[in-house]
């Protein structure tokens, strides 16, 4: 049941309507919600080429952020780190130099 779940989240949310997966969506509103987390970070994860160092920092910013917004706080680290990598990985990893 639960590999059913995540295949169907995996799936684009409401083709032909929306080409993004519903875990995407879940990524999006978990950084655009509540967590007060600043436009710019959201940016930034989705679109810089970050070493795994600035990676890092920035996802635990975040998470930090998330987990204590009202309401948030019961969530899992793990599962919230885990959504937040989602864009930067669609985007994929950054071209091998020359």
């Amino acid at each position: 049941m639960l590999r059913n779940l995540i295949d169907s989240l995996e799936r684009p949310y409401d083709a032909p309507v929306f080409a993004e997966s519903g875990l995407l969506y879940l990524s999006d509103g978990l950084a655009e919600g509540r967590g007060n987390i600043p436009p710019d970070d959201i940016e930034r994860l989705r679109t810089a080429v970050l070493s795994d160092e600035e990676l890092d920092a920035l996802i635990g910013q975040m998470i930090d952020r998330i987990l204590r917004a009202e309401g948030l706080s019961h969530l899992e680290s793990d599962l919230v780190h885990a959504l937040l990598l989602l864009p930067s990985a669609a985007t994929g990893p950054p071209p091998a130099p020359a």
